[in-house]
């Protein structure tokens, strides 16, 4: 036993312990189960990759939830289910023992036991607690002759759901948003798989067991300061599809069908990530439909027949009055929400504020609690422009759409204020009611 490497790995990431413990436990007290305050800004923007759950499921399911896009949902965050697939497989093929595969099985099925039921709960936008009845509700309308494997998936998951709800109440008064438990367990399944993946696999060469090791210490890394983003881990991606193919096609104790299965699952899974790609685009439902598949903007602006201004126009219709109307007064000041204008505004380094989440409006707004103070609040301080993105609260997936509501009491002060001028709009009014629902708007302090 080599136990320098066990020491050595202890040594690090107990020493990264110490800073972490502070950024996830910002309680009002010491007490354990204690409240914990999460800034909403922080929850609201980078809180809905991880999830709502508890913060132990959370941080246990997040690997599925990755995977499985429960929380955020898109093809810039899809990294396909190979590692989910066959990650597990390969720990179990790999090491040797009875015990030591029943303990990996063990492990295997408390991330399932996590991950099905707050996956679907984050999936559907219901709290675990909801998710029999919805379970109920879909199985009573799906008949198995029709879709046997949907009626599969919603069983497993029942199944599942009926074990951890239990489990759920029972970790409730230790885990919350914020917790003593969750980095230390982290911490301690970190360590075991090291310590299994030291004593089970026998390393050829060096460059190889350097490889695994670096790869364990950047998905730890990951794992507990990336906040389940993918961009962050994507170092990750590549050196695990590297360890893998290593495994698969190099080790003794492969099978040749599993190899094969590797080869094909990954094919069918580029072909389908570049016909994705390809067709990432809406049906058309006319010509003009069908013409602005193509940015035209972009391909006339590389020919030189428009200049800048025109290409503005056609690219950002109505922004070019918006941003004349700030650019004439340099010295103003423009509180921002959302929206790429910011590009466009100039000096937009020294003169913007940003306040995506609406932090700022909302402390600004509980110290000046009607309108004609905090107009002349933001006046005291040289604002005098708001540019707000009218999408902002299309983001808000928190169980108490805290940003919605802050969105809304944004759209409130604004709109009948006698001091405050619409500027432009993209969005269709009518005898002073919104038709259709732009992209942004754009108003100043009179």
């Amino acid at each position: 036993m080599k136990i320098h490497y066990y020491i050595s790995v202890l040594f690090f990431l107990g020493f990264l312990m110490i800073p972490l413990t502070g950024i996830t436990q910002e309680s009002t007290d010491q007490q354990l189960g204690g409240k914990v305050i999460v800034d909403p800004s922080k929850k609201e923007e980078i809180h809905r990759y991880m999830g709502y759950e508890r913060l132990l499921p959370k941080y246990l399911s997040l690997p599925y939830d990755v995977n499985m896009n429960t929380n955020i949902r898109g093809a810039f965050i899809d990294i396909g289910y190979l590692f989910l697939m066959f990650f597990p497989i390969i720990l179990l093929t790999g090491i040797r023992g009875k015990w030591s595969r029943i303990g990996i099985s063990l492990l295997l099925f408390i991330f399932l036991l996590f991950s099905i039921p707050t996956g679907y709960g984050a999936f559907n936008n219901i709290s675990v607690f909801d998710i029999q009845a919805h379970l109920d509700s879909k199985l009573a309308s799906t008949n198995f002759s029709v879709a046997p494997l949907v009626f599969f998936k919603l069983k497993i998951t029942q199944i599942f759901s009926a074990i951890y709800i239990p489990i759920d109440r029972l970790i409730a008064p230790i885990t919350g948003e914020g917790d003593f438990i969750t980095l230390p367990t982290i911490f301690l399944l970190f360590v075991l798989l090291f310590m299994l993946i030291e004593t089970r696999f026998k390393f050829s060469d060096q460059p190889k067991k350097t490889l695994v090791y670096l790869s364990m210490c950047y998905s730890f890394l990951w794992l507990v300061l990336g906040a389940g983003i993918v961009w962050y881990g994507i170092l990750f991606t590549a050196l695990g599809f590297i360890l893998m193919s290593l495994y698969l096609f190099k080790s003794k104790h492969t099978s040749q069908w599993f190899s094969n299965a590797f080869l094909v699952f990954s094919f069918l899974w580029i072909i389908m990530a570049f016909s994705s790609r390809l067709s990432n685009y809406s049906t058309p439902n006319n010509t003009l439909q069908a013409k602005n598949a193509i940015s035209q903007a972009a391909l006339i602006y590389g020919t030189g027949a428009y200049n800048k201004q025109q290409i503005m126009g056609i690219s950002f219709p109505k922004y070019k009055v918006a941003i004349d109307e700030i650019n004439k007064e340099p010295s103003a000041l423009v509180y921002r929400v959302g929206t790429f204008m910011n590009y466009f505004i100039s000096e937009n380094n020294a003169r913007v504020l940003e306040d995506n989440q609406l932090g700022f409006f909302n402390s600004l707004s509980n110290t000046f609690q009607n309108k004609q103070q905090l107009t002349a609040a933001f006046k005291a301080n040289k604002y005098k422009f708001f540019v707000i993105d009218l999408n902002t609260a299309s983001i808000d997936l928190t169980p108490d759409k805290s940003l919605t509501s802050k969105y809304k009491k944004l759209i409130d002060f604004v709109q009948n204020n006698p001091n405050i001028r619409l500027i432009v709009t993209d969005s269709t009014i009518k005898n002073g009611k919104v038709e259709k629902q732009g992209n942004f708007a754009v108003f100043k302090i009179i």
